[in-house]
C-alpha cells in the first residue's frame, strides 16, 4: 500500500513539473516575442531621410580699371607762353565684377621754381577736367568735373591725392564693360608774371575705383 502511494506521488510530482516546464516554456515565447517586438521599434526609429544643395561655391568680386593711353602723357608740354591752351583726351574702361565709384586725383606732383622766386607754374597753368561718354573723336555729354573754364589751377589740383579728397567723376554705378571719355584742356593764364619763366610741373593723373 505504502509502494502503491508512492508511485501516485511520482506521478503527481512529474505532472506538476510538466505543467511548470510548458508554463516556463510558454513564457520565455512571451519574453522573446516582446524582445523581438522592442528590437523592431529601434529599428523603425533610425529611419532618417536627407535633402542635398550641391556644389555651392564662393569667390571674390572685382574692381577692375584701365585706359588706352599706352603709358604715353596726355601732356609733353615745353616752351609755354602765357595764353597757351591744349586740349587731350583719354578714354578709361572699367571691368570689375563689382560695381563701382571712380575718383581722380594726381600723385608724384612735383613743382619747380625756375627764378627760386617762391612763385611756381602750378599758380598760374588751370586744368579744366570734363569727363563724358562716346570717343575722344566723338565725346558726348561732357560734364565739368573742375571748376568751370578755365578750370582750377594744378595747385589745387595736385591737392587731390586720395580717392577719399579726390575728384567726384559722377560715375558711381561703374558696370564691367563700361567707359568714360576724360578730356583735359590746360591754359596758362595771360597775366603770368616773368617769374613764372624756367617754372615746370609733373604729375600723374590718377583714377581709382572702389566696389560700392
Amino acid at each position: 500500500m505504502i509502494k502503491h502511494e508512492t508511485v501516485r506521488l511520482g506521478q503527481w510530482a512529474a505532472a506538476r513539473l510538466a505543467t511548470h516546464g510548458a508554463r516556463a516554456v510558454a513564457m520565455g515565447t512571451v519574453g522573446l516575442v516582446a524582445s523581438a517586438s522592442v528590437l523592431w521599434s529601434s529599428a523603425q526609429s533610425a529611419f532618417n531621410a536627407t535633402t542635398t544643395n550641391p556644389n555651392n561655391s564662393m569667390s571674390m568680386g572685382s574692381v577692375a580699371i584701365s585706359d588706352n593711353d599706352s603709358n604715353v602723357a596726355l601732356f609733353t608740354a615745353s616752351n609755354l607762353l602765357p595764353g597757351n591752351t591744349a586740349t587731350s583726351c583719354i578714354v578709361v574702361t572699367y571691368s570689375g565684377s563689382a560695381t563701382g565709384t571712380v575718383k581722380l586725383y594726381t600723385s608724384s606732383y612735383n613743382a619747380t621754381d625756375g627764378a627760386a622766386d617762391g612763385a611756381v607754374l602750378g599758380t598760374w597753368l588751370k586744368m579744366l577736367i570734363q569727363v563724358g561718354t562716346g570717343t575722344c573723336g566723338a565725346p558726348v555729354g561732357l560734364t565739368d568735373i573742375t571748376a568751370a573754364t578755365p578750370g582750377d589751377t594744378m595747385a589745387t589740383v595736385s591737392g587731390k591725392t586720395t580717392f577719399a579728397n579726390g575728384y567726384g567723376t559722377g560715375w558711381t554705378s561703374a558696370a564691367s564693360g563700361n567707359t568714360r571719355v576724360f578730356r583735359f584742356t590746360y591754359t596758362v593764364d595771360a597775366s603770368t608774371p616773368q617769374t613764372a619763366m624756367g617754372d615746370g610741373i609733373t604729375t600723374n593723373f590718377v583714377w581709382e575705383a572702389q566696389n560700392n
